[in-house]
């Protein structure tokens, strides 16, 4: 089931103007909550979190240089701003402790996803600027 943006939240906080898809506020309701419930999990360890990007549609994945199989597509996946160093470590950390899929570091952004898949995998972003 494929939802748009009504207003109001998610979960206590997330909300779903933060998680669609920032072009046509699209998202999958069952995936995102799903998303959503686990975010909450990793903010009550972590602290907040600041979401870049949740669900993007294929254009908006083709924008941003997502991947042609992009968990984003699926609402299963969150992209969480983070600067520093020692952040990001301890963000990486808690992710996985609460069971993330897929983990992608970059400069700014760590990368979650819940694919469903035996095999977690992990990357890294190539510098840019």
């Amino acid at each position: 089931m494929t939802g748009t943006i009504v207003g109001g939240n998610i979960t206590p906080h997330f909300s779903r103007a933060e998680m669609a898809c920032q072009c046509c506020g699209t998202y999958h309701a069952a995936n995102m909550q799903k998303l959503c419930g686990w975010l909450e999990s990793l903010r009550r360890d972590y602290g907040p979190l600041l979401v870049n990007s949740g669900h993007r549609c294929p254009l908006r994945n083709i924008q941003e240089g997502g991947a042609w199989n992009s968990q984003h597509l699926e609402s299963l996946a969150a992209d969480i701003l983070v600067n520093r160093d020692s952040d990001r470590f301890k963000l990486v950390r808690l992710g996985i402790f609460h069971g993330a899929c897929g983990v992608g570091i970059g400069r700014s952004i760590v990368h979650f996803d819940l694919r469903s898949t035996a095999i977690n995998v992990m990357w890294t972003y190539p510098a840019r600027g």
